[in-house]
């Protein structure tokens, strides 16, 4: 039934009565059951229905306004027997502060059951709570309307904005990131807890970016400073871990805690001196020595944390395996281990490339990205797993993003984005550095001739590559390092 043939009528107008019903039901018995629990489950099952029969409508709002319940913008006409519901919906509402709640017509069942034991328990007063639980839980298909600012700040009118599903641009992502990672990082050297709730909205903001626009995203991963190598590393091997367990499958939420597990790998670098990480020359054995006890030391960063999550304690086990290597030859060695983790095995391709790829002062050749895909092919099988790896090159192409380019006819550009869907591997969208316009290798002419042809791979500066960013709103140079 589409949304014209069901109308304002009476036919929606009952549906929506007994949808909001229902709702309350479900609220009030998540907080009553386990969501295991058999009539539990039913409820959830009744209330799924109901959504199923609304979707063709479109989004639906659920508000409180003046001690009444509206839905779709119609009042809610209840009787006084359905007064309890309607006091418990409002109860629940007003504890979250929250004026109501979206629900898009792609709500799956299972979504729907998160939110529901999210709402239903620990009530904070305050919707910023829920929008973490949600956004931990990866429910993208439920919105909240907050009191002050109404349908204004909800995620809809966000994406009719032009930004992505939590209102965020690829560049809001990223420096938000860096200043979470910043903010963590101060507070473990300084003996403190780190803002967990923080490092999983950045991490739930990564996993949306990355699923509505992955080229962007793809692109900032090319932003290298050495001065905080720290930080920017563990941003950018959040993102091509994201990147890449899409390829690999991983459901929203495997991804949300791939990139939570991305984001910490390197934790135990904040229990080391601040002299050593951020050394400028390479390290001596003694210092390597040093170097090689972050696994361990950020495993004990980890389980020091109060009130441990399942997500942490999986982001632990990648944080002390990430250079164990494919084949055990890594360190640290752990008597009686077999294999390492799937999510262990992904942070190790996307930790290597991003080292390889990130200048060092020290090196008297800086690695491009085509040679570090090849220096990671060679590790296939040892270091690296084989068939991680080969997702990983098929994904970022011949020519990675950040790749500097001399075309046949002189031109210079850096390849900003993959080659286009069915295009060659060989074939990527180039930024031209002169003129600052976007070509694609892929584009023929009339006859099928390829339009443009490659002829080198540059390396600017020994640097390797470029920032392949393209906004006013960041500004990176290009650096030479002796």
């Amino acid at each position: 039934m589409s949304r014209e043939d069901m109308g304002t009528g009476p036919q929606m107008m009952a549906l929506d009565r007994a949808l909001v019903l229902s709702l309350a039901v479900a609220l009030r018995t998540a907080e009553m059951y386990r969501a295991d629990n058999a009539a539990a489950l039913a409820v959830v099952e009744r209330l799924a229905e109901h959504f199923a029969q609304r979707a063709a409508a479109g989004p639906l709002d659920v508000e409180v306004r003046n001690r009444c319940i509206f839905a779709g913008g119609r009042r809610v006409r209840l009787t006084a027997a359905d007064y309890p519901r309607l006091a418990y919906l409002m109860r629940v509402f007003g504890e979250w502060g929250v004026q109501g709640l979206t629900f898009m017509p792609s709500l799956s069942a299972e979504h729907l059951r998160e939110f529901l034991w999210a709402a239903a328990h620990d009530r904070a007063g305050n919707p910023e709570a829920l929008f973490d639980r949600l956004s931990t839980a990866a429910v993208a298909e439920i919105d909240l309307m907050e009191t002050a600012g109404g349908r204004q700040t909800s995620r809809r009118a966000r994406a009719e904005a032009g930004l992505g599903p939590w209102g965020d641009t690829p560049e809001s992502i990223y420096l938000r990131a860096l200043t979470v990672a910043q903010d963590a990082v101060d507070c473990l050297r300084g003996g403190d807890a780190v803002a967990a709730k923080r490092i999983r909205r950045v991490t739930q903001s990564i996993v949306d970016g990355v699923t509505s626009d992955p080229s962007s995203l793809l692109a900032l991963t090319t932003i290298k400073d050495y001065d905080v190598y720290l930080l920017s590393h563990s941003i950018n091997v959040a993102i091509l871990a994201s990147l890449l367990g899409v390829r690999l499958g991983f459901t929203k939420t495997q991804l949300g805690e791939l990139v939570l597990a991305a984001f910490l790998h390197d934790v135990g670098k904040t229990r080391l001196p601040e002299a050593l990480v951020g050394k400028p020359a390479s390290l001596s054995d003694q210092e390597w020595v040093q170097m090689r006890r972050h696994p361990e030391l950020g495993a004990m960063v980890l389980v020091e944390q109060r009130h441990p999550t399942r997500s942490v304690m999986r982001a632990l086990r990648v944080t002390l395996e990430h250079h164990m290597g494919y084949d055990l030859g890594g360190y640290p060695r752990m008597d009686g281990l077999s294999s390492t983790c799937l999510f262990s095995r992904v942070i190790m391709v996307v930790d290597r490339y991003d080292a390889l790829t990130t200048p060092r002062p020290y090196r008297r050749h800086n690695f491009t990205p085509t040679e570090a895909i090849a220096l990671l092919a060679d590790q296939a099988g040892a270091g690296l797993d084989p068939v991680v790896l080969r997702h990983f090159v098929q994904m970022m192409g011949v020519y990675p993003v950040g790749t500097l380019l001399r075309l046949t006819g002189g031109t210079v550009g850096v390849v900003e984005s993959p080659p286009p869907e069915g295009a060659p591997s060989t074939r990527p969208v180039i930024r031209l550095l002169k003129g600052n316009s976007t070509i694609s290798l892929a584009e023929k002419d009339a006859r099928g001739t390829f339009l443009h042809e490659i002829a080198e791979v540059v390396n600017p500066g020994n640097v390797g590559q470029v920032p392949a960013v393209r906004s006013e709103g960041l500004v990176f140079e290009v650096r030479p390092h002796g």
